[in-house]
Formats: structure tokens, sequence, C-alpha cells
């Protein structure tokens, strides 16, 4: 359960507020921790950085029981405190990040080039066929699905286009959403990361 309150709070709530670090919290106050389980699961799944996080979060904020053992067990080698501080500065803002899609945030990242730019923009327009067919329903084996890109363009221009929009035009508001959601990307790419 602890696993999956973890991978919940990174990616289904990129950090927002502190109540899911006091679930995290609770949890462990009142259930008996398996702590070798909890490591070979976030192993197997990847999620060794995730969990190594938000646990030092709940520990660092709260005094979560977490073991000194079990956070070394766990420290990524390329951890560092700033990540830290760009957790708890998501943590403690009182927008929520998720308004804005993470794709449209990684367009505006300082640290990708022109091209992985125009590459993520690209994949989110051109969706492989199959994946185009499951999105709108449509026969996956049909030669109907290759209709459904100009759909996939209007679509993503109807949901996108007002937020991009005030962006581009120097909304204040927005460019905070952005800057939250900039550094949720940020924090998601280095938890994905090997």
């Amino acid at each position: 359960m602890l696993f999956h309150l973890c991978i919940h709070t990174a990616y289904q709530n990129s950090f927002f507020g502190i109540r899911f670090l006091c679930d995290i919290h609770n949890t462990i106050r009142y259930h008996e921790i398996d702590w070798d389980i909890l490591f070979h699961r976030a192993h197997q799944w990847k999620g060794e950085k995730v969990v190594y996080l938000v646990l030092y979060l709940a520990r660092d904020w709260l005094a979560a029981s977490v073991p000194e053992k079990v956070l070394e067990q766990f420290k990524p080698d390329d951890f560092n405190l700033e990540l830290v501080a760009k957790t708890k500065e998501i943590i403690t803002k009182d927008t929520d990040p998720r308004i804005i899609h993470e794709n449209i945030a990684r367009l505006w990242m300082p640290n990708k080039s022109f091209r992985e730019k125009l590459s993520l923009f690209l994949k989110k327009i051109f969706l492989p066929p199959e994946k185009l067919a499951e999105t709108y329903h449509a026969p996956k084996n049909s030669l109907r699905v290759y209709f459904y890109y100009p759909v996939r363009l209007k679509d993503l221009l109807v949901w996108h286009s007002g937020r991009v929009w005030r962006m581009l035009r120097g909304d204040k508001e927005m460019q905070a959403l952005m800057t939250q959601e900039t550094r949720v990307a940020m924090l998601i790419e280095w938890m994905k990361s090997k």
C-alpha cells in the first residue's frame, strides 16, 4: 500500500498539497511496514526515486518513522537537496499544477532543445495508429484511422489553445502555473530517469 501511495503522490497528485504526506505518515505510523518488500516492489517497478523522495519528505516535514537505513537503501546516486527544495515549492504553492498538461509545460522547459520540443509536439499530434484508434474508438485495422489525425490536431487546438495563447501573451497567472508545472515536469523526468 505504501508503494502505491508514493506513486500516486508523485504521478497522480503531482505533489500538490501536503495531504499526501499526511497519508504517508499515517500509513507508516499505523501499519507495520516490511521495508524489504517495499524496496523489492520499488525496484521491480523502477520506482526507487519516487519512493525515496516521498519518504524523505515525509520524514523531513512530518517526522515520519522512516529508518535511516531504509533511506540509505533507496537513495539514488543523482539525488540532491535542490530536488527537495523544488518539491517543497510545489507542495506549498496554492496553484494546482495539474491544470496545465505536463506536455505543454515540457515545451517551455529551459533545458530542452528546440529539436526535443518539436519532437514532443509531433509525437503528441501523430500518435501511433493503434493508440489513435483506441482514443477515438475507431477500428484498429481500418484505414479510416488515418482520417482521425486532423481530428486529433483540432482537438488538441481546442483543448490547449487558450492556455498557450495566455502564456504567449504573458498572462501572469498562466506564467505562474507554467512555472509550477515545469517544476513538476522536471521532477517527473528525474524520477523516471535511470
